[in-house]
């Protein structure tokens, strides 16, 4: 790399680091004032509680504390896990009770002129679910206790990715995503992508829709002839998909009604000081060569 170079990728990375400074600045601020003025229309979902779990995820992340390989796992767990392609999992994962008082408190949320941003930079309809406050005692502790056992379990070994950090899940970005048919300022499908994440857990929170399937294809590591192909995951209410965050993805238009998912971006600090969250470069061997 050239002093040049250098300096013109110093300046970009300043300028990054500026806009990341004020875009987590702003959304403490709209947290602090949500949490301030806000008054929830369903305060228990705040709150993670058994009977917001489907008895069938508490079960196999017991299940995965004892059998800590994806084939063990896999054949204790006949019948609840579903794979599909290869390295995407299907499960039940939230109660209807839970969807159902989820999409109410989303849809009041929606309904007030409490400040919001948007979800990520490719959707503009949903929710980030930091601001709304349900981290500490809702998706922090499904993260620990259910997501990562299960996680670990099933992306034992890292297979093609290196150091996928399924067995060091630390923390998350945690936001909805709404798609509806074609209108001002909705989504209504999504491009193909892979996630700023080790993995994603993707849970439909139900409604009435049509369309809005998941289509699959490669990790972003494969060659083109990996991402020609897509295999496709319908939707149903509470079932939960997880799969690597470098597993790449679209989302196809909502033909009616409403889709409404909870995605849970999660990540690794043991991974992210290593290795970049978005290229998967190592620094470390990476900086050495540079």
């Amino acid at each position: 790399m050239t002093d040049d170079r250098r300096r013109e990728v110093h300046k970009e990375l300043e300028k990054e680091l500026e806009r990341r400074r004020g875009h987590f600045a702003a959304a403490r601020q709209r947290r602090a004032f949500i949490a301030a003025n806000y008054r929830p229309l369903h305060p228990n979902v705040y709150t993670l509680r058994d009977e917001f779990v489907d008895p069938r995820w508490i079960e196999l992340a017991e299940l995965a504390r004892t059998h800590r390989s994806k084939d063990a796992l896999l054949e204790a767990a006949a019948g609840v896990v579903r794979q599909r392609p290869r390295g995407v999992f299907a499960f039940p994962a939230l109660t209807p009770r839970f969807c159902e008082l989820m999409r109410e408190e989303l849809d009041h949320f929606e309904r007030s002129d409490m400040p919001r941003a948007h979800p990520n930079t490719m959707n503009k309809n949903g929710l980030l679910l930091y601001e709304l406050g349900m981290y500490d005692e809702l998706l922090t502790p499904l993260l620990e206790r259910y997501v990562s056992p299960v996680a670990a379990a099933l992306f034992d070994g890292g297979e093609r990715e290196m150091a996928n950090g399924s067995d060091s899940l630390d923390h998350h970005r945690s936001f909805t995503v709404r798609y509806e048919p074609e209108g001002a300022g909705k989504d209504v499908d999504l491009a193909y992508h892979f996630d700023d994440a080790e993995m994603t857990l993707n849970v439909n929170l139900g409604g009435h829709f049509e369309g809005g399937e998941l289509l699959f294809g490669g990790l972003k590591s494969d060659g083109d002839e990996k991402h020609s192909a897509r295999y496709p995951h319908f939707h149903r209410e509470g079932i939960a998909i997880l799969h690597r965050g470098s597993h790449c993805h679209e989302a196809l238009p909502v033909d009616s009604g409403k889709r409404t998912n909870l995605i849970m971006w999660c990540r690794s600090s043991q991974v992210r000081i290593r290795y970049c969250a978005m290229c998967g470069r190592d620094k470390i061997t990476t900086s050495k060569i540079e």
